[in-house]
């Protein structure tokens, strides 16, 4: 027969839907996979449990490959972890025992990486706040990438604030890193506020890591920002309101109990989460005057079993050389996929 266009290239498709979060759509997900293998020569996801959800059961040829994600990838190359490296064996022992004691797999290699920078973080955060009537108490809100997340949200946190501000001791100031767009309306919702607040306008992103090393807590929106302030080691709570049809739907189509990335990884909530009917003033003020309570109460060089829970669900986000303690970069996974695993007959 006449071969097309189509026949000749190779179809990669990237980012998996996510058909795993909703109950109606995961009942069809084989069905949903074997489409798919219709449409695309091979499928690249950000997320571990993809792999295996996504590749069809009839097909005897690997249709789906997890790459890691982005967010991991920023992380990674801004501490130069792509670079070949030795773990000293006492060390690495010591990262088993932990690595041991975790019920979901992860590799000890990357435990070690990212929860050493995390400490580091964290106690670098602790000394901060251990004279926090000098110090000034920096919450870090992003209230959305949306305007409707905005309008959703920017007053509950006002409110919020407000209290904290007057039931603690602390100096606070607040900012909103934002994008153009929404900066005006950011600014109008913050008109003749009292408490000392900075719009920080920034396209594209590239301020944001200061921001969160120079924050203390972070209030947000959920989404990937999630894995950002999660990844810079700040204290984050996540909130999300939606208008009450929206609310309603989403509470009976919902397969999974969390809506933030790491604590759908390790399915418990390890990050505060104030979803819907929850995300109040009065819930987000005592969820920060808690963080509070704990960055006081922290010891300089203690870090939390939650908190090395964490670091093992983040690690698990991205793929690592067996054997080694280095992460692989996406583009260099997918560069192996064209090389080896692609050919231009679909994957049913």
């Amino acid at each position: 027969g006449t071969e097309t266009l189509r026949d000749k290239i190779a179809l990669v498709h990237y980012v998996a839907p996510s058909s795993w979060a909703y109950k109606h759509k995961f009942k069809k997900i084989d069905s949903t996979a074997i489409g798919l293998s219709k449409l695309f020569d091979h499928m690249l996801v950000i997320l571990p449990f993809e792999q295996q959800l996504f590749q069809p059961k009839t097909s005897t040829r690997k249709c789906v490959t997890f790459v890691g994600h982005p967010a991991l990838e920023d992380f990674c190359e801004r501490l130069d972890l792509f670079k070949k490296r030795k773990v000293d064996g006492a060390l690495f022992d010591e990262w088993k025992k932990i690595y041991n004691s975790i019920t979901w797999n992860a590799s000890p290699w990357c435990t070690n990486m990212v929860s050493n920078d995390l400490k580091s973080f964290l106690i670098h955060k602790a000394k901060k706040s251990t004279n926090s009537h000098v110090n000034t108490f920096t919450i870090c809100a992003l209230v959305g990438s949306r305007e409707n997340e905005v309008l959703q949200t920017i007053d509950l946190v006002k409110a919020a604030v407000d209290k904290f501000v007057h039931f603690s001791n602390v100096k606070v100031q607040v900012v909103f890193p934002t994008i153009s767009n929404l900066a005006p309306l950011i600014h109008q919702h913050l008109e003749n506020w009292q408490v000392p607040f900075f719009v920080n306008v920034d396209d594209n992103t590239s301020k944001k890591n200061s921001i969160y090393e120079a924050s203390t807590v972070a209030i947000a929106v959920s989404g990937t920002v999630i894995l950002e302030t999660t990844l810079a080691g700040l204290p984050t709570i996540v909130i999300y309101r939606a208008n009450r049809l929206t609310e309603i739907l989403a509470k009976h189509l919902a397969r999974v109990n969390y809506v933030s990335i790491p604590n759908i990884m390790s399915s418990k909530e390890l990050i505060p989460e104030l979803l819907f009917t929850k995300c109040t003033s009065d819930n987000i003020f005592s969820a920060i005057q808690k963080m509070e309570q704990n960055i006081n109460a922290r010891k300089n060089d203690e870090v939390s079993t939650k908190e090395i829970e964490l670091c093992h669900s983040m690690s698990s986000l991205i793929e690592w050389t067996e054997g080694y303690p280095t992460p692989q970069k996406a583009s260099e996974i997918a560069a192996r996929v064209q090389k080896y695993g692609l050919n231009t007959a679909h994957c049913h």
